[in-house]
Protein backbone atom coordinates (compact mmCIF):
# COMPACT_ATOMS: atom_id res chain seq x y z
CA UNK A 1 0.00 0.00 0.00
CA UNK A 2 1.67 3.23 -1.39
CA UNK A 3 0.46 6.34 0.67
CA UNK A 4 1.60 8.83 -2.22
CA UNK A 5 -0.02 6.62 -4.89
CA UNK A 6 -3.49 6.22 -2.95
CA UNK A 7 -3.38 10.09 -2.03
CA UNK A 8 -2.89 10.74 -6.37
CA UNK A 9 -5.62 8.47 -7.25
CA UNK A 10 -8.37 9.88 -4.81
CA UNK A 11 -7.57 13.36 -5.68
CA UNK A 12 -7.61 12.10 -9.74
CA UNK A 13 -11.13 10.33 -8.93
CA UNK A 14 -12.47 13.62 -7.67
CA UNK A 15 -11.28 15.90 -9.88
CA UNK A 16 -12.61 13.94 -12.80
CA UNK A 17 -15.90 12.89 -11.23
CA UNK A 18 -16.78 16.19 -10.19
CA UNK A 19 -20.10 15.13 -8.01
CA UNK A 20 -17.83 13.50 -5.60
CA UNK A 21 -16.55 16.80 -4.55
CA UNK A 22 -20.58 17.95 -4.02
CA UNK A 23 -21.20 15.19 -2.48
CA UNK A 24 -17.97 15.90 -0.04
CA UNK A 25 -19.56 19.29 0.16
CA UNK A 26 -22.45 18.26 1.28
CA UNK A 27 -20.99 15.95 3.99
CA UNK A 28 -18.98 18.68 5.24
CA UNK A 29 -22.01 20.85 5.47
CA UNK A 30 -23.65 18.55 7.11
CA UNK A 31 -21.23 17.11 9.91
CA UNK A 32 -21.40 19.87 12.14
CA UNK A 33 -18.43 22.34 11.37
CA UNK A 34 -16.85 25.12 14.01
CA UNK A 35 -19.40 28.12 14.79
CA UNK A 36 -18.96 31.01 17.03
CA UNK A 37 -22.40 31.89 17.54
CA UNK A 38 -22.99 30.05 20.85
CA UNK A 39 -19.91 31.42 22.52
CA UNK A 40 -20.25 34.95 20.80
CA UNK A 41 -24.19 35.10 21.93
CA UNK A 42 -23.22 34.20 25.11
CA UNK A 43 -20.22 37.18 25.70
CA UNK A 44 -22.63 39.22 24.11
CA UNK A 45 -25.92 38.83 26.94
CA UNK A 46 -23.48 38.48 29.70
CA UNK A 47 -21.53 41.62 29.02
CA UNK A 48 -24.82 43.55 29.08
CA UNK A 49 -24.25 45.66 32.14
CA UNK A 50 -20.34 47.32 29.99
CA UNK A 51 -22.22 49.06 27.14
CA UNK A 52 -20.35 51.84 25.95
CA UNK A 53 -20.99 54.81 27.67
CA UNK A 54 -22.40 56.65 24.26
CA UNK A 55 -25.18 54.59 25.02
CA UNK A 56 -25.66 55.46 28.94
CA UNK A 57 -25.20 51.65 29.36
CA UNK A 58 -27.54 50.33 27.46
CA UNK A 59 -27.75 49.41 23.56
CA UNK A 60 -30.59 51.24 21.73
CA UNK A 61 -33.62 48.93 21.68
CA UNK A 62 -31.65 46.77 24.58
CA UNK A 63 -34.12 44.22 26.33
CA UNK A 64 -33.88 41.94 29.33
CA UNK A 65 -33.07 38.43 27.54
CA UNK A 66 -34.18 36.43 30.82
CA UNK A 67 -37.77 38.04 30.55
CA UNK A 68 -37.72 37.21 26.57
CA UNK A 69 -37.09 33.70 27.42
CA UNK A 70 -39.27 33.48 30.18
CA UNK A 71 -42.28 34.87 28.29
CA UNK A 72 -42.23 32.42 25.67
CA UNK A 73 -45.37 30.61 26.00
CA UNK A 74 -45.53 26.59 26.40
CA UNK A 75 -46.67 25.50 22.80
CA UNK A 76 -43.73 28.00 21.47
CA UNK A 77 -41.39 25.79 23.13
CA UNK A 78 -42.67 22.76 21.53
CA UNK A 79 -43.04 24.86 18.13
CA UNK A 80 -38.84 25.24 19.12
CA UNK A 81 -38.58 21.89 19.89
CA UNK A 82 -40.10 20.55 16.71
CA UNK A 83 -38.55 22.69 14.44
CA UNK A 84 -35.06 21.79 15.75
CA UNK A 85 -35.89 18.05 15.61
CA UNK A 86 -37.06 18.19 11.88
CA UNK A 87 -33.95 20.19 11.93
CA UNK A 88 -31.56 16.92 13.18
CA UNK A 89 -33.29 14.83 11.06
CA UNK A 90 -33.03 16.40 8.09
CA UNK A 91 -29.23 17.51 8.55
CA UNK A 92 -28.90 13.44 9.67
CA UNK A 93 -30.74 12.34 6.75
CA UNK A 94 -28.61 14.35 4.47
CA UNK A 95 -25.52 13.31 5.72
CA UNK A 96 -26.03 9.55 5.38
CA UNK A 97 -27.23 9.62 1.96
CA UNK A 98 -23.82 11.41 1.14
CA UNK A 99 -21.98 9.33 2.54
CA UNK A 100 -23.53 6.36 1.22
CA UNK A 101 -23.63 7.87 -2.93
CA UNK A 102 -20.30 9.29 -1.90
CA UNK A 103 -18.90 6.20 -0.82
CA UNK A 104 -20.67 4.27 -3.59
CA UNK A 105 -19.36 6.42 -6.21
CA UNK A 106 -15.74 6.35 -5.23
CA UNK A 107 -16.39 2.22 -5.61
CA UNK A 108 -17.54 2.69 -8.83
CA UNK A 109 -14.84 5.16 -10.28
CA UNK A 110 -12.10 3.13 -8.72
CA UNK A 111 -12.94 -0.28 -9.34
CA UNK A 112 -15.39 -0.34 -12.33
CA UNK A 113 -13.88 2.52 -13.93
CA UNK A 114 -17.17 3.90 -14.41
CA UNK A 115 -16.54 7.39 -16.88
CA UNK A 116 -20.06 8.87 -15.96
CA UNK A 117 -21.75 9.39 -12.76
CA UNK A 118 -24.79 11.63 -11.66
CA UNK A 119 -25.78 12.92 -8.80
CA UNK A 120 -29.25 11.05 -8.93
CA UNK A 121 -28.16 7.91 -9.64
CA UNK A 122 -25.87 7.98 -6.48
CA UNK A 123 -28.21 9.32 -4.32
CA UNK A 124 -30.69 6.66 -5.27
CA UNK A 125 -28.23 3.84 -5.20
CA UNK A 126 -27.23 4.70 -1.30
CA UNK A 127 -30.42 5.15 0.22
CA UNK A 128 -30.77 1.16 0.53
CA UNK A 129 -27.83 1.50 3.52
CA UNK A 130 -29.04 4.41 5.48
CA UNK A 131 -30.74 2.42 8.43
CA UNK A 132 -27.57 0.19 8.24
CA UNK A 133 -25.01 3.30 8.23
CA UNK A 134 -27.54 5.06 10.97
CA UNK A 135 -27.29 2.04 13.22
CA UNK A 136 -22.90 1.84 12.72
CA UNK A 137 -22.95 5.16 13.44
CA UNK A 138 -24.91 4.89 16.71
CA UNK A 139 -22.72 1.99 17.65
CA UNK A 140 -19.77 4.27 16.91
CA UNK A 141 -20.48 7.09 19.21
CA UNK A 142 -21.48 4.90 22.38
CA UNK A 143 -18.20 2.59 21.35
CA UNK A 144 -16.31 6.18 21.64
CA UNK A 145 -18.81 7.79 24.77
CA UNK A 146 -17.37 4.75 26.62
CA UNK A 147 -13.49 5.35 25.33
CA UNK A 148 -13.80 9.04 26.16
CA UNK A 149 -14.94 8.12 29.76
CA UNK A 150 -12.11 5.31 30.13
CA UNK A 151 -9.04 8.16 29.44
CA UNK A 152 -11.06 11.39 30.37
CA UNK A 153 -11.50 9.90 33.89
CA UNK A 154 -8.45 9.34 34.99
CA UNK A 155 -6.80 12.71 33.65
CA UNK A 156 -9.28 14.46 35.59
CA UNK A 157 -8.17 12.25 38.72
CA UNK A 158 -4.70 13.39 38.31
CA UNK A 159 -5.14 17.07 37.25
CA UNK A 160 -7.45 17.40 40.40
CA UNK A 161 -4.65 15.77 42.83
CA UNK A 162 -1.64 17.91 41.33
CA UNK A 163 -0.24 15.70 39.18
CA UNK A 164 -1.76 17.30 35.78
CA UNK A 165 1.98 16.55 34.04
CA UNK A 166 0.97 12.78 34.21
CA UNK A 167 -2.44 14.06 31.89
CA UNK A 168 -0.05 13.94 28.73
CA UNK A 169 0.04 10.16 28.05
CA UNK A 170 -3.66 10.04 28.13
CA UNK A 171 -3.78 13.07 26.01
CA UNK A 172 -1.91 11.23 23.28
CA UNK A 173 -3.76 8.02 24.15
CA UNK A 174 -7.55 9.91 23.70
CA UNK A 175 -5.67 11.41 20.22
CA UNK A 176 -5.04 8.19 19.11
CA UNK A 177 -7.96 6.45 20.14
CA UNK A 178 -10.45 9.01 18.15
CA UNK A 179 -8.28 8.54 14.77
CA UNK A 180 -8.57 4.68 15.61
CA UNK A 181 -12.06 4.71 16.25
CA UNK A 182 -12.64 7.44 13.03
CA UNK A 183 -10.94 4.26 11.25
CA UNK A 184 -13.12 1.47 12.03
CA UNK A 185 -16.16 3.76 10.70
CA UNK A 186 -15.08 4.63 7.68
CA UNK A 187 -13.97 1.65 6.90
CA UNK A 188 -17.25 0.03 8.38
CA UNK A 189 -18.96 2.42 6.14
CA UNK A 190 -17.49 1.18 3.35
CA UNK A 191 -18.06 -2.35 4.00
CA UNK A 192 -21.66 -1.52 4.42
CA UNK A 193 -21.92 0.69 0.74
CA UNK A 194 -19.90 -1.60 -1.35
CA UNK A 195 -19.60 -5.00 0.36
CA UNK A 196 -23.57 -4.72 1.13
CA UNK A 197 -22.20 -6.29 4.93
CA UNK A 198 -24.69 -5.46 7.62
CA UNK A 199 -23.86 -3.68 11.13
CA UNK A 200 -21.79 -6.38 13.02
CA UNK A 201 -19.70 -7.50 10.10
CA UNK A 202 -18.57 -4.26 8.58
CA UNK A 203 -17.45 -3.99 12.27
CA UNK A 204 -15.47 -6.99 12.14
CA UNK A 205 -14.58 -6.48 8.07
CA UNK A 206 -12.97 -2.77 9.33
CA UNK A 207 -11.10 -4.57 12.48
CA UNK A 208 -9.56 -7.06 10.14
CA UNK A 209 -8.87 -4.39 7.59
CA UNK A 210 -7.35 -1.84 10.30
CA UNK A 211 -5.06 -4.67 11.53
CA UNK A 212 -3.79 -6.24 8.21
CA UNK A 213 -3.14 -2.44 7.16
CA UNK A 214 -2.22 -0.21 10.67
CA UNK A 215 0.37 1.56 9.81
CA UNK A 216 -0.71 2.83 6.10
CA UNK A 217 -4.01 3.67 7.77
CA UNK A 218 -3.03 5.49 10.67
CA UNK A 219 -0.27 7.64 8.28
CA UNK A 220 -3.73 8.55 6.10
CA UNK A 221 -5.71 9.70 8.64
CA UNK A 222 -3.17 11.99 10.22
CA UNK A 223 -2.16 13.65 6.90
CA UNK A 224 -6.35 14.00 6.70
CA UNK A 225 -6.40 15.42 10.07
CA UNK A 226 -3.58 18.06 9.12
CA UNK A 227 -5.56 18.80 5.65
CA UNK A 228 -8.60 19.53 7.09
CA UNK A 229 -7.09 21.84 10.14
CA UNK A 230 -4.86 23.54 7.31
CA UNK A 231 -1.74 22.13 8.22
CA UNK A 232 -0.97 20.64 4.66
Amino acid sequence: MNVGEILTRAWAIIWKHKVLFLLGLILSLTSGGGSNYRSSSTDFFNNQGNQPEIFGGQLPGAYDFESMIESIPVYGWVFIGLAALALIVLFTYLNLSATAAFNRGAWRADMLNVEQMSFNQLWREGQPYLLRLFLFGLLGFLITLAAVLVIILPMLFFAVIGLACLTLPFFLVFFLGLIFIGLILNLGTIGIVVENLGVIDALKRAWGMLLDHFGHLILLSIIQVLISVGFL
